[in-house]
């Protein structure tokens, strides 16, 4: 309706079709107001039923709890990776906790998650097995936990990685002079 509104007052501003804008009687003021209600109707809509779908997909994945599945991993952050699913497209989160066990590092600029220890790794675009292990309606979120699928980082990127800063800014572990 915003953009009905907007057609028609540049209908009219125009004059293009005289029969379409006769009687147009709307502001300045009355168009922003009524353009700024319903551009606010439609994002209310629009969270609805993006909510309903996420419920949706909760309850469908309850019954799915314990199963593997193929996933895609589509971002990475310092706390785990997003991950959806290559059967329906469901998309839920591999915490960091449930990686195999080292101490991950983030690296933004490579959209790459890498273990300290086994320099292991997951990126954006991995191609992963995950297991279901719980679903939470309330909160709409789903979990997972890795199974398979990281992936040697190549030392090259290691080395090119940002080194954690301590408080005082300093790079840690550089190395001594």
């Amino acid at each position: 309706y915003p953009d009905l509104l907007v057609h028609r007052a540049i209908y009219h501003a125009l004059g293009a079709d005289p029969k379409t804008t006769k009687g147009y009687y709307y502001s300045p003021e009355k168009m922003g107001e009524l353009c700024k209600t319903c551009s606010g109707r439609e994002r209310r809509a629009d969270e609805a039923s993006r909510d309903v779908a996420d419920r949706l997909k909760c309850a469908y994945m309850e019954r799915h709890i314990g199963e593997e599945f193929t996933a895609l991993v589509t971002g990475v952050t310092s706390f785990g990776a997003f991950v959806e699913l290559k059967e329906n497209a469901i998309s839920g989160m591999v915490h960091v906790t449930q990686l195999p066990n080292d101490y991950y590092h983030f690296d933004a600029s490579r959209h790459r998650l890498w273990g300290e220890r086994t320099r292991m790794g997951l990126r954006l675009g991995d191609v992963v097995q995950v297991k279901l292990l719980r679903v939470d309606s309330t909160e709409r979120k789903i979990d997972f936990k890795l199974l398979s699928g990281l992936s040697e980082v190549p030392a090259r990127e290691l080395s090119a990685a940002p080194r954690p800063q301590s408080r005082d800014g300093k790079r840690q572990g550089a190395p001594r002079r």
